[in-house]
């Protein structure tokens, strides 16, 4: 039993240790579950990176086989290691048989050496350091295809080198260029001037014809504004013009431009919007200074044409009017005639010799050559005063009804510039309406505004509307070009419309063409009105009082004695003659003014005027004559600074002119701007 007993103690102590090493055991048993389960974290982790890694390589490699761009991988030599389609594309050849290939045996012998070195350059270089050159690929054609190889080296493990290189395909920027270049030699050898603006109005792009017109550098003007040489007084219109070009209108002006010695040249431009968003401009101008010359001197051949058409009408009238002065002074002269109707008489003579006066005035001013003096005119004045060349120039067959709505309404004009205006298309409507007709001239003072946020803006509108055949519409087209006509050779120089379109713009002002074939034509202008009064002579010059020796030289004896009777009504005492050799002799004592006819025998009044100076240094001088003083300038025997005075006149006319020169007794000088510009 001893035996027995004495083994519990040993049993009950080793307890304690089994329970400790199970313990440890437990715990152990803990970790590694719990490290397991973060493996298995660490696991799925890992397979999800994979599967990303892999899904980018895959969307990587998609976008390496589809881009329009060439790829290529090659290693150190310039082998071909890998391609996308792209690429093989370029190369000519499937991507299997581009692999393994030399990049070098697809470039052109004349660009060997230089890929070569660029080639060394590549792997000689940093990793993603990037060069570039251009070469010519062999490829299937007679020309092969012109790339960019845009090439970096990228390391792969320690030593070892690969080479990516991007092909691009450069055949449409050669084209490009090509295109550019054959349109810059084309532009360089032509007169008209190309050019492009940016959105500030900046010149971009000059052709070499600039230099020719402009007479300016071309490299130099190129940052300056395109309308930087334009003359002050046009300025304003080219403005506004490119203005409603950016809106959308069409840009076709003329208008002069200043050289850098000061010549005026005159510039066709046409323009139009090349990008909307961006508003650049391109256009073509050209001089036109030659061409206008040769219009003006057409024009003034047309204009000596339809005087010859109004000459039978015109010797009508004066035939009338010569009958009626004839009549009224041969009954004012009867001895049975009373002296209160004789008086009668004689006035209507003098109101007949008026009308002929100004008829032949309106002649010469439309048949002469002369420099415009825009002034403010009344439009309705004008063309009721043209009424009766108009009426000779239709012929009785055709009906002219004028409507004037305009009271009042004036415009920036010299009337000579409305009555060709009016001459030309009058002529167009009568041959119009050869079977008869009726020609309608109508005018209506309008307000108007081109843009809401801009003033309103007053017009005078001219329409003028015949009832002939009409025009169809590729007509209608051509119809203002210079020199296109509808008329049989010899009948029109195709240049009354072209001129009536030259005024109107001179004037400021637009035209527009309305027609239907059968239907007759209408010519509509609108015209800036302006708001000045007509100018009108102040009062009270007709009964102005001079005083002094006048010396009068004229041939014409019935002339001679009207003109002395005049200067004597206004206070001079007068000497006269009829020639320079009577004219020397008489000039006696303090003679202060001449009085001269131009175009005298031998000696004409200018030169009478130089005889004199030395005796009379401040001699005033006032010449009269029949000539208009633009044909006698034109023939030198006048200067612009001359004082002339267009016969016929009368007592006023006289009164007007000599207190431009002379200061009436009794008053200080002054400068009545109003007369000056009346005559």
């Amino acid at each position: 039993m001893t035996p027995a007993s004495s083994d519990v103690p040993d049993r009950e102590a080793s307890n304690p240790r089994m329970e400790d090493v199970v313990h440890e055991l437990r715990v152990s048993n803990q970790q590694l579950r719990q490290r397991s389960s973060e493996l298995d974290t660490h696991n799925q982790q890992l397979q999800r990176a994979l599967l990303g890694i892999s899904a980018n390589r895959d969307l990587f490699r998609h976008a390496f086989e589809v881009a329009p761009t060439g790829y290529l991988v090659l290693d150190a030599a310039g082998k071909i290691l890998e391609t996308n389609a792209s690429a093989a594309g370029l190369l000519g050849l499937p991507r299997e048989a581009c692999v393994g290939r030399m990049l070098a045996a697809f470039v052109s012998n004349a660009d060997q050496t230089g890929f070569a070195e660029h080639l060394r350059a590549v792997l000689g270089s940093a990793p993603r350091l990037r060069h570039s050159i251009d070469v010519r690929l062999r490829k299937v054609g007679p020309t092969g295809v012109q790339v960019r190889l845009s090439s970096f080296a990228a390391a792969q493990g320690t030593t070892l080198k690969r080479c990516l290189v991007s092909i691009t395909d450069l055949t449409e920027l050669c084209r490009l260029q090509e295109s550019e270049a054959r349109f810059s030699q084309i532009a360089d050898h032509v007169e008209d001037v190309y050019y492009q603006t940016d959105d500030s109005g900046r010149i971009v792009y000059l052709s070499s014809a600039y230099e020719h017109v402009w007479r300016r550098d071309q490299l130099r003007a190129k940052g300056e504004r395109w309308f930087h040489a334009v003359h002050a007084d046009d300025l304003a219109q080219v403005e506004e013009a490119r203005r409603l070009l950016l809106k959308g209108d069409p840009f076709d002006e003329d208008y002069r431009i200043i050289r850098p010695d000061g010549e005026i040249r005159w510039v066709r431009d046409r323009a139009f919007l090349l990008d909307q968003p961006n508003q650049q401009i391109v256009g073509v101008a050209r001089d036109i200074t030659d061409d206008r010359d040769l219009e003006e001197e057409l024009r003034q051949s047309q204009k000596l044409e339809a005087l010859g058409t109004l000459a039978s009408g015109v010797a009508h009238d004066f035939g009338n009017l010569l009958q009626g002065v004839m009549g009224c002074l041969n009954i004012a002269l009867s001895e049975t005639t009373p002296l209160e109707r004789s008086r009668d008489y004689t006035r209507q003579a003098l109101m007949a010799v008026r009308g002929g006066a100004n008829l032949v005035g309106q002649l010469m001013k439309f048949g002469r050559k002369d420099t415009v003096r825009p002034r403010a005119i009344s439009i309705d004045a004008v063309i009721q005063s043209s009424a009766k060349l108009l009426q000779r120039l239709l012929g009785d067959h055709i009906e002219l009804r004028i409507t004037s709505e305009a009271p009042g309404g004036m415009i920036l004009a010299d009337p000579v510039q409305l009555e060709q205006i009016l001459m030309n298309l009058t002529a167009n409507a009568r041959d119009a309406m050869p079977g008869g007709g009726r020609l309608l001239i109508k005018t209506e003072a309008i307000v108007v505004s081109s843009d809401p946020s801009a003033p309103e803006q007053p017009l005078i509108r001219l329409e003028v509307q015949d009832v002939g055949c009409g025009m169809d519409r590729e007509t209608q087209k051509r119809v203002f070009e210079p020199f296109f006509t509808t008329k049989a050779a010899g009948k029109g120089t195709g240049l009354g419309l072209s001129a009536v379109r030259a005024v109107t713009r001179d004037l400021g002002g637009q035209v527009r063409l309305e027609s239907e074939l059968g239907q007759g034509t209408s010519f509509i202008f609108h015209f800036p009105a302006v708001s000045a009064s007509p100018l009108l002579p102040p009062p009270g010059l007709a009964e102005a009082h001079f005083a002094g020796r006048a010396l009068l030289v004229e041939d014409d004896w019935r002339v001679r004695m009207s003109v002395r009777q005049y200067l004597e009504e206004l206070g001079f005492e007068v000497v006269e003659a009829g020639d320079a050799v009577e004219a020397l002799s008489r000039a006696k004592g303090a003679i202060v003014l001449l009085v001269t006819d131009v175009v005298l025998p031998e000696v004409s009044g200018p030169k009478i005027r130089d005889m004199l100076k030395a005796q009379y240094p401040d001699l005033k001088a006032l010449y009269i004559s029949a000539h208009p003083a633009p044909y006698l300038m034109e023939h030198g025997l006048l200067k612009k600074s001359d004082m002339i005075l267009q016969k016929p006149f009368e007592l006023h006319d006289l009164a007007f002119r000599l207190n431009e020169i002379c200061t009436p007794a009794g008053q200080s000088r002054s400068e009545p701007e109003a007369v000056r510009q009346m005559h």
